[in-house]
């Protein structure tokens, strides 16, 4: 199983705004930096859960995946980004997720889920 460079990066770029070395994050997870440089690159699903454990366990923040998210620009995700910006509601956004989920990772799936006024987003791994 894989997730997209992109993710890394976008984790990467998250723990440089908070003043802690990229390069060091990549030593101690033992992930080449030549592996980050090519964004047509994935990394091993276990290579990517020793970067959220240490990341996460570095900046003592549980909730660092939702501030990757926040402060993510729209390009992160590279043309999967693009796409899901271009849609005019988040139900499109998901749909088209759920599609091209594959370019980023597949390592996971998502779906939407609507029952009545309530809707769940669905990330399985």
């Amino acid at each position: 199983m894989t997730i997209s460079v992109v993710i890394v990066r976008g984790v990467l770029s998250e723990l440089r705004d908070r003043d802690i070395d990229p390069d060091e994050v990549l030593c101690a997870i033992g992930l080449p930096r030549e592996r980050v440089a090519d964004i047509r690159k994935y990394v091993t699903l276990d290579e990517a859960e020793r970067l959220v454990r240490y990341a996460t366990t570095r900046t003592n923040d549980p909730g660092l995946g939702l501030a990757v998210g926040a402060h993510a620009p729209g390009a992160m995700l590279q043309v999967v980004g693009h796409l899901l910006l271009a849609h005019r509601t988040i139900r499109e956004a998901f749909t088209a997720l759920h599609r091209y989920s594959a370019l980023l990772t597949d390592a996971a799936s998502f779906r939407l889920v609507e029952r009545g006024e309530h809707a769940l987003f669905i990330c399985e791994a």
